[in-house]
């Protein structure tokens, strides 16, 4: 038996394979057909078991949740981040939490709304899973976990595939008629969490607008806002405003748009290049799906890497430097 995989096969009952989810770099990553109800319970049940065993979480704690912008997988149509994120609430009610669901906010502001919050005004932290595919094609999607202190690390994985291991032995143990699984392992009766909470939107943007106090660093400065599918694009635009940028927003996409920040062709600069000259901007800034890594090209139309954008973060004044500054 691999680790992950149930003591017992699936029962004869079901009419589907069970396509079991495997870590990737960051999180859970799969085909969206193959993220069943099923899978997306077991394994956020066995990351809580998990937590459980190592004391960090109790019976009747909150386990927040937010979702990326993948509505729907375009190869099969079903639905994506909003099934999953509603199997993962039904998974945190089962194992006797109370799932508070965030909306669709970008990762960083899950995590920072989950794990800053304040004890000594009752606001306990939270663990919470994130899910996303972050820039990977939208026919795939994941769930990323996150412990009170911070993102799951490499070495928590081997104690969550146990767990997740038992939580499948678990569910191919129950009956068709006791399993809230049907034959294709979706739930048979849909979960609504709670309406989304708007704490963790509310912090992510006074976590910015809120670090310069009455200033407005950005006055005078004109940033495009490249927008796509990212789930955080919206929030960019308020930040980058309150900040007293003259705000251009572009490339509003309905349909998932895969972006990877770290990967641009020469095709995709040279289209970030020209819409940088075409509104004069100083910057043109977006991310990836799930707003945790950043995209800039600066004021000459050139892009900055994320490996060395803190360097250029550190200089603002030569950030912003004329045009014809060196490159």
């Amino acid at each position: 038996m691999q680790p992950g995989q149930s003591s017992i096969g699936p029962p004869a009952w079901f009419e589907h394979t069970p396509v079991e989810l495997r870590f990737g770099t960051s999180g859970l990553r799969g085909l969206v057909r193959d993220m069943t109800d099923l899978e997306i319970c077991v394994a956020t049940s066995g990351f809580l078991a998990y937590l459980k065993s190592r004391a960090e979480l109790d019976p009747g704690e909150a386990l927040a949740i937010a979702e990326d912008l993948r509505l729907t997988d375009p190869t099969t149509g079903l639905e994506s981040s909003p099934r999953i994120a509603r199997a993962v609430a039904r998974a945190a009610r089962d194992a006797g939490l109370r799932p508070v669901h965030c909306g669709r906010i970008p990762t960083p502001a899950l995590a920072h709304w989950a794990m800053r919050r304040d004890p000594g005004a009752g606001k306990e932290p939270m663990a919470c899973v994130m899910v996303t595919g972050s820039h990977i094609p939208a026919d795939r999607n994941g769930v990323k976990f996150y412990r009170k202190s911070g993102e799951i690390l490499k070495a928590d994985e081997a104690g969550i595939i146990a767990a997740v291991g038992a939580a499948r032995t678990a569910a191919y143990a129950q009956g068709e008629q006791e399993s809230p699984f049907d034959a294709r392992g979706m739930l048979k009766r849909r979960f609504e969490p709670e309406p989304a909470h708007p704490g963790a939107e509310r912090a992510y943007v006074a976590r910015y607008a809120g670090a310069f106090g009455d200033a407005r660093p950005l006055a005078g400065r004109r940033i495009v806002v490249y927008q796509h599918g990212a789930v955080g694009r919206d929030l960019l635009v308020q930040i980058f405003a309150a900040l007293g940028a003259d705000v251009v927003a572009v490339g509003r996409s309905e349909e998932f748009v895969p972006v990877d920040t770290e990967d641009i062709s020469p095709a995709q600069e040279a289209r970030y290049a020209a819409l940088v000259a075409e509104h004069r901007a100083d910057a043109l800034v977006s991310t990836d799906g799930d707003g945790d890594r950043p995209l800039v090209v600066d004021e000459t139309g050139r892009f900055r890497r994320g490996d060395v954008l803190g360097t250029v973060a550190a200089g603002p004044s030569w950030f912003f430097s004329s045009r014809t500054a060196p490159g």
